[in-house]
């Protein structure tokens, strides 16, 4: 069913944030002002803390600054939102953390003049045909990278991000003419600052809610690999575009076997189909591991272990589409010859697996039609 939010989840945003658990702590965020129609010129306000510890503030973003970072007990921190000089609107995250409670204040500025160019991949990313339905919370993480050939652009991927769990939800991307091109491989990395380990955090996420090198230092030894979701070689138009996927936001705690085995086949038949003109003008893929409560293993130095790890997978060549879901167990029962069809699935059947609503800014007609069924003899010889 079509739920696609992107035009009305800006104004469906909180101005009181409050959290508390069972052992007591509490914390809350209150504005002064209505932070989901932030005037483009920019502001400076109040925002109340109220929490009975020791807290952390944190911004998401650069244009929203804080006079206070941390405190204990009741603050009034001042905010300060820039200037917006594209004219795009633009959100920022404010995150307080108390102990185990989180409380957020999503902020959200009108468009500006637009002096700062903005291209159309910066704007409208969220509107493309590969990204889901946003789950109200989460962080949209874009990678975009600028391309100096194309004088513009590229949108890499794009990630969904649960800051309570510290884990993507999905994460998003096409293959097209220019994305498909490999001018970058994972052993270029050897020749370069990071020696072959382009590991790192994504600063992008506040502080609190996001991953580290050390949640993975060592995971080898007990059995998890840093598993990519955009595999980096999903990725190798450019080497900024290869870059993203070392992000530890693209990164989840996988069972070696499984992602050196069977996911890694799975990726490489993608990958295949990805770069394949005869086949496709544009594929879109979707990837992800299941974290909701009851599609978790456990959890592995707090962050999630998926239950399973999916695709979703649509092809457009001209005005036709066609769709595909892939549901995998994350387990290391799997043998060669690896067969898959037995993991395939509707897309409809996929989102009520998983609750995620794929592909809703596809035209409501074709999404009802291509998200029903899938014929595996349409997809070059998945087996």
């Amino acid at each position: 069913m079509k739920r696609c939010f992107f035009d009305t989840i800006f104004f469906l945003l909180l101005l009181l944030s409050a959290c508390s658990n069972d052992n007591g702590e509490f914390a809350s965020l209150k504005a002064e002002v209505d932070m989901s129609a932030v005037p483009a010129e920019g502001m400076v306000c109040s925002v109340d803390v109220n929490a009975n510890g020791t807290w952390l503030l944190s911004s998401n973003q650069s244009w929203v600054s804080l006079s206070q970072k941390s405190g204990k007990g009741s603050e009034s921190v001042e905010i300060v939102v820039d200037a917006n000089p594209t004219t795009l609107q633009r959100m920022a995250l404010i995150l307080l953390e108390c102990g185990a409670i989180k409380s957020q204040i999503i902020v959200t500025q009108k468009p500006g003049k637009g002096s700062v160019n903005v291209t159309i991949a910066d704007g409208d990313w969220l509107k493309r045909i590969e990204v889901p339905a946003l789950k109200y919370g989460n962080i949209a993480r874009p990678l975009l990278s600028y391309e100096e050939s194309l004088a513009d652009s590229v949108l890499s991927f794009v990630v969904e991000w649960d800051p309570e769990k510290r884990h993507s939800r999905w994460v998003a991307f096409s293959f097209n003419d220019y994305t498909a091109q490999k001018n970058w491989s994972r052993s270029s990395w050897t020749k370069t600052e990071w020696g072959g380990d382009p590991f790192q955090e994504d600063t992008f996420l506040p502080e609190a809610c996001r991953t580290t090198l050390a949640d993975y230092k060592g995971s080898n030894a007990d059995g998890y690999d840093r598993g990519h979701l955009c595999a980096s070689a999903d990725r190798l138009y450019s080497q900024k575009g290869n870059e993203f996927t070392f992000y530890l936001s693209n990164i989840s705690p996988q069972l070696s076997v499984f992602n050196q085995g069977v996911w890694e086949s799975l990726e490489s038949y993608v990958q295949g189909l990805g770069r394949n003109t005869a086949f496709r003008d544009t594929l879109y893929v979707v990837k992800g591991g299941t974290i909701e409560d009851d599609c978790i293993q456990g959890w592995y130095r707090g962050m999630p272990v998926p239950s399973y790890y999916f695709m979703a997978l649509l092809c457009q060549k001209k005005d036709t589409y066609k769709a595909l879901g892939i549901l995998m167990e994350h387990t290391t029962g799997y043998s060669e010859p690896y067969s898959y069809a037995s993991n395939c699935v509707t897309i409809d059947e996929l989102e009520a697996l998983t609750g995620i609503d794929f592909f809703c800014n596809l035209d409501d007609e074709i999404e009802k039609d291509v998200e029903s069924h899938y014929d595996i003899s349409q997809w070059n010889g998945l087996k």
